[in-house]
């Protein structure tokens, strides 16, 4: 699905989407992550920050908003991300990194695991969320609902699941992430041209059962990617060393522009 913009910004298409593309120049050296000066301080990742580095994306949160450890001698942010890593700066600086709590200390036992009876949708109600370096993970889930949502112009898109890597995905569990899924879509809702008129969220029950179960395994499969799977969620507990390195990664939604 395309999604197209008018002159003033807003969607064309018949349903709100979560996500858009973008195209971003490729900085000078500030553009990669591991080149940044520490002197330069804080760091906020947008949907459209160009910095590669699934793992390196994710320290660099951590690392900018509460770490901020400045190991001797380290200039860059790759120095710390070495640091980090070694035996020394495991040991110095662990607990910030490694143990940490997946959806907060007093969200510990929050978890839906059923579709509650006689459920009334309220704008105030959503999930507990995730730690906020998991930003990236957040961005990846709403955009993997934008490429299913593609499915109501097209009902044979190709948009596979996963076979391999990840738990099996029963169809209760389908169910229950479509339900919760759309009970977030419903709760931010945004307002159209006029300002006033919201606009309705994609009514995910209308995809077919394979995208729908596509879109939870392929959910399920990124959870991975950033070390979290039955044991971290059921524990609250959750390590940055988990993460996959992946050093080369960019969010799918980015596109780079080469210099001329």
């Amino acid at each position: 699905m395309s999604w197209p913009f008018d002159e003033f910004g807003y969607p064309t298409a018949d349903y709100e989407p979560p996500y858009r593309a973008f195209t971003v120049p490729r900085w000078d050296n500030l553009s990669d992550l591991m080149a940044r000066p520490l002197a330069l301080g804080s760091l906020s990742l947008t949907k459209s920050s160009p910095y590669s580095g699934r793992r390196a994306r994710v320290l660099s949160l951590l690392w900018f908003r509460e770490l901020m450890v400045h190991p001797e001698g380290a200039e860059t942010f790759g120095d710390l991300y070495r640091f980090i890593h070694s035996r020394k700066g495991k040991k110095l600086a662990g607990r910030h990194v490694d143990s940490l709590s997946l959806r907060g200390l007093h969200n510990a036992d929050n978890m839906i695991t059923s579709i509650p009876e006689n459920y009334v949708n309220s704008y105030s109600v959503k999930d507990p969320e995730v730690h906020y370096a998991l930003q990236d993970l957040g961005w990846l889930i709403g955009y993997e609902l934008t490429q299913a949502c593609a499915a109501l112009d097209d009902p044979d898109v190709w948009y596979p699941g996963i076979d391999e890597g990840i738990e099996p995905v029963t169809d209760d569990h389908v169910e229950l992430v479509i339900w919760a899924s759309q009970r977030e879509l419903d709760r931010e809702l945004r307002r159209g041209p006029n300002g006033f008129d919201l606009r309705p969220a994609v009514p995910l029950a209308s995809l077919p059962k394979r995208v729908q179960r596509a879109f939870v395994e392929r959910r399920r499969w990124h959870y991975e990617q950033y070390g979290i799977g039955r044991r971290e969620w059921e524990s609250n507990l959750w390590s940055v060393y988990s993460v996959v390195e992946d050093p080369d990664w960019l969010p799918p939604w980015i596109n780079v522009a080469l210099p001329s």
